[in-house]
């Protein structure tokens, strides 16, 4: 019975091993038909472009198949079949490596592949290189020339460039008044130390009436970042004269802005200081009637703070002349963004409202409520909101702004007319 059991196995590993070896043959001889096949078919399309006609491709395919499968018969055979005597040697191995593990680590089909390809790949991929390296000398011969084209055309055009010393002076001038309004900007978020002994008293003993004073004295009261003008200006003007009457200008232009962009004044406040902080700032909003935009940017405005906001706007509408809210990347909820729905469906004086890069996640009940707080709305042209998650609600956001432009729109040409039927 044991001797029986035995011979089952070992007829069993053999028939196992004779199996892999057909595959694997099979394998190995669909590759490397399809090598040739690759390989025939670039070289017939290299002998076309060298002159050569398709009766005369047929005829060196017709030898060379018969050079091939003439010369590689006995090959095909003495290679198809493994000798005896390695053929028994590897069974003994095997044999004994599944006696000693439990596991039995076959060759991997790449290994044999490689093994048994190897020795026929040589011959072909030389003429392959050949090939490859024919076609790389054509390209970097052209591609050489384009170069070099490429390197005449732009500097031609170089030369017909011509910069003149008041254009180097305008962008000079340009360029630092860009770096003076930055230095400007950065020194309002930090507070002196006489700032901060005014900002405690007016925190401890709050008083609305003095509220728009309190946030100008803070530098958060900002005129509003004028487009640099490119245009020529005349040669016989002065680079102090302009500066100076810049500067002149920036002195009288009105403080349209509220900027608390990236303001992390209020994070280091208790929370009494921080109440008394959001409540100057709403009746500053209120109080100061050049106010038109609100910047409050990545400045930490959460429900509560952006329910009174909005409350202050909405009692004293007929008051405030802010026309702007910008209130990107604050974590802004469900509760918040619901206020915000109530406000826009009754309010007629903002026309640009910015929520883009919202911290939380606004559930669906909510954004439907903003839209149709939207389609009561006829002042708003600008709601910049990447919270929608539904087509639908993105392409109802976009008729209503759309709406709503065709309404100011009317509303201009209207006012143009009475202006000049009173002239």
């Amino acid at each position: 019975m044991a001797s029986l059991q035995a011979e089952n196995e070992s007829l069993k590993l053999e028939n196992a091993y004779l199996r892999e070896s057909k595959l694997q043959l099979i394998k190995i001889t669909a590759i490397e038909m399809e090598r040739l096949r690759r390989f025939i078919m670039m070289l017939s399309s290299a002998l076309r472009m060298r002159g050569l006609s398709p009766q005369n491709l047929r005829e060196m395919e017709t030898r060379i198949t018969q050079q091939i499968y003439g010369q590689g018969s006995g090959t095909a055979k003495s290679n198809s079949k493994p000798p005896s005597e390695k053929e028994w040697k590897w069974k003994q191995k095997l044999q004994q490596s599944k006696e000693s593990t439990p596991v039995m680590n076959k060759p991997s089909p790449s290994l044999l592949s490689d093994s048994n390809s190897h020795a026929p790949a040589k011959k072909t991929a030389s003429l392959a290189e050949r090939m490859k390296a024919l076609n790389e000398a054509k390209d970097s011969s052209t591609a050489a020339k384009r170069l070099e084209e490429f390197k005449k055309t732009q500097h031609e055009r170089l030369k017909t460039v011509k910069v003149t010393t008041t254009s180097k002076d305008t962008i000079a001038s340009l360029f630092a008044e860009k770096i003076e309004a930055q230095k400007k900007n950065q020194s309002m978020t930090t507070m002196s130390s006489g700032k901060g002994q005014m900002l405690k008293e007016a925190l401890s003993n709050p008083e609305p009436e003095k509220a728009a004073e309190v946030v100008q004295s803070l530098g958060l009261f900002v005129a509003k970042e004028k487009t640099p003008d490119f245009k020529k200006s005349s040669a016989s003007a002065s680079s102090s004269a302009k500066a100076a009457a810049a500067e002149q200008e920036e002195e009288s232009a009105p403080l349209e802005v509220l900027n608390m962009n990236n303001n992390v004044m209020m994070k280091k406040m208790s929370e009494k200081e921080k109440e008394n902080m959001e409540n100057l700032i709403c009746d500053s909003m209120v109080r100061n009637k050049e106010l038109k935009q609100v910047q409050m940017c990545n400045a930490d405005i959460g429900n509560d703070f952006l329910m009174k906001i909005l409350e202050k706007l909405t009692d004293n509408r007929e008051q405030h002349n802010v026309t702007e809210l910008w209130l990107e990347s604050n974590p802004i909820g469900d509760k918040g963004m619901s206020a915000l729905a109530q406000f826009i469906a009754s309010d007629d004086k903002i026309t640009i409202i910015k929520l883009y890069s919202n911290k939380k996640t606004i559930s669906t009940p909510v954004l439907n409520e903003l839209i149709d707080a939207m389609e009561k709305n006829e002042t708003i042209l600008k709601f910049v909101f990447d919270g929608f998650r539904f087509q639908h609600q993105k392409d109802k956001k976009e008729k209503y702004l759309r709406r709503n432009a065709e309404i100011a729109r009317k509303k201009r040409n209207e006012e143009k007319k009475r202006a000049q039927a009173q002239t």
